[in-house]
């Protein structure tokens, strides 16, 4: 039996290549058990407009007649998409990178979430902080990472273990002049503990800068989610980086023997290590 699996893979200016790192990870999943599969795919622009994703899941359902819909998906559409696969009896087995806490699904047989977890990083950022005996925390994000659910994720177990936020420092999306400096003073000021910083994309790009002007991680314990310390950012500037702890589900460096292996396959197949999608 061939299983046909509808795949809804959204477009990315930050990560363009994201779509196809996902696809190569599921046809390698897939090369690697006994079952004939085959791919159906769909682009969904940025995977903010609900009527398009709705609308390329119709389309694998009726038209392309698929088993399974997957998906590199966010949350918006998602309430529409998990009732329609349900009155469709269609499986959704979709990922998300989780920088919010994932909407529950046990009310819908039909779907499940395969999560990157990046809240869950930062919960148990909150957790262990108090243990390191980091009590007052400072946040560091953009305005556009800030929009997500990591802020509420570390405070959910920073206060339940006596932890309290410091202050938040949010770059704008036109960066101010010398905002290395007021990071800089912004530290200064609140005195943290330590400091949580999640930023993604060129954002990240942007405040490794003043990370290195700043020479912040030199006066403070620092941490930072996966993709706001990955490979490329910290290139060329190890030495500013030293010390940066990062806190992600998931790293190349991770020494267990299936990651190993799965790392070694990828390379096999594409010639490249994988990302996190």
């Amino acid at each position: 039996m061939n299983i046909k699996i509808g795949t809804l893979i959204p477009h990315s200016k930050a990560y363009p290549k994201m779509g196809k790192d996902f696809v190569n990870g599921l046809k390698l999943g897939a090369k690697n058990t006994n079952t004939n599969c085959s791919f159906i795919i769909e682009g969904i622009g940025l995977g903010a407009d609900e009527k398009i994703i709705l609308d390329k899941a119709q389309k694998l359902t009726i038209q392309d007649d698929v088993n399974i819909i997957t998906g590199l998906l966010g949350h918006v559409g998602l309430n529409q998409l998990q009732e329609y696969v349900k009155n469709m009896e269609v499986v959704l087995l979709y990922s998300d990178l989780g920088a919010t806490i994932p909407k529950k699904t046990e009310q819908n047989p039909w779907v499940f979430c395969n999560s990157f977890e990046l809240y869950m990083s930062a919960m148990l950022f909150g957790k262990h902080a108090s243990k390191l005996k980091y009590k007052n925390i400072a946040l560091s994000s953009s305005y556009y990472d800030s929009g997500y659910g990591l802020t509420s994720a570390i405070e959910k177990t920073l206060c339940e273990t006596g932890g309290k936020f410091a202050g938040h420092f949010i770059t704008p999306l036109h960066p101010r002049e010398k905002e290395s400096l007021l990071m800089s003073e912004f530290i200064h000021e609140v005195s943290p503990d330590a400091v949580f910083a999640f930023h993604s994309g060129i954002y990240a790009q942007e405040h490794s800068v003043y990370l290195k002007e700043s020479k912040i991680m030199a006066k403070v314990p620092f941490f930072s989610t996966a993709f706001g310390a990955d490979k490329q950012i910290i290139k060329g500037n190890e030495s500013s980086f030293t010390g940066l702890k990062c806190i992600s589900p998931w790293q190349l460096e991770e020494k267990r023997k299936a990651n190993k292996e799965f790392i070694q396959k990828y390379k096999d197949q594409y010639d490249k290590i994988p990302s996190y999608f």
